[in-house]
């Protein structure tokens, strides 16, 4: 199991951090360090299964999904994607489309209790797969390298559209006298910009 800790919140009682917690089935799990237990929040987060078979980028778009926002498991082959889907129900999917995206679109959405949105992720400047992408089906493209960012709030909307929960985020987290603006990307002590 891989740890990635976090401050997620701060207010006068305290500072709450979380631990990501990487399971070896790739699914990342929010825990609060201090109290050792599950963190909910509201009703069931979205579920979000993330099919790339690159490691790095894998753990990018759970990190940047898991702020309070989604539940997600990642695959790195189409074959493990269709084994957690059947099992998992997800409520969107993450595509890479060069990885037998159709295949894997379609056995998703015919195992699926509910409606499964798909987002398909194709390499910047490739016409081609975007234009394959859309014919097949897919209900949003993002092209590769994309910032976590629009990665964000793209998957806020389709979750919104599929009825998962999705939880607002904490745009500052203070600790101490540092203030991190998460939407601006700065760094604040006693008022001063120091990043």
């Amino acid at each position: 199991i891989t740890v990635i800790a976090r401050m997620v919140a701060s207010s006068a009682a305290g500072t709450v951090m979380e631990a990501m917690l990487k399971k070896p089935g790739g699914e990342f799990e929010a825990r609060s360090v201090v109290e050792g237990t599950p963190r909910t929040i509201g009703e069931r987060r979205s579920r979000v299964l993330v099919v790339l078979d690159r490691p790095v980028l894998n753990d990018l778009v759970a990190l940047t999904l898991n702020h309070s926002v989604c539940t997600v498991r990642t695959a790195a082959t189409p074959e493990l994607a269709r084994n957690i889907a059947t099992e998992w129900q997800p409520d969107l999917l993450l595509l890479d489309m060069a990885l037998d995206g159709f295949r894997t679109m379609r056995h998703v959405r015919a195992v699926a209790a509910s409606p499964v949105f798909v987002m398909g992720l194709v390499e910047r400047g490739d016409l081609s797969s975007k234009l394959a992408a859309i014919h097949t089906g897919v209900d949003d493209i993002l092209a590769v390298p994309f910032a976590p960012d629009e990665l964000l709030a793209r998957v806020i909307r389709l979750t919104r559209r599929s009825g998962g929960t999705t939880v607002g985020l904490t745009p500052v987290v203070q600790v101490g006298e540092l203030q991190f603006d998460i939407f601006r990307r700065t760094v604040r002590t006693g008022g001063s910009k120091i990043h």
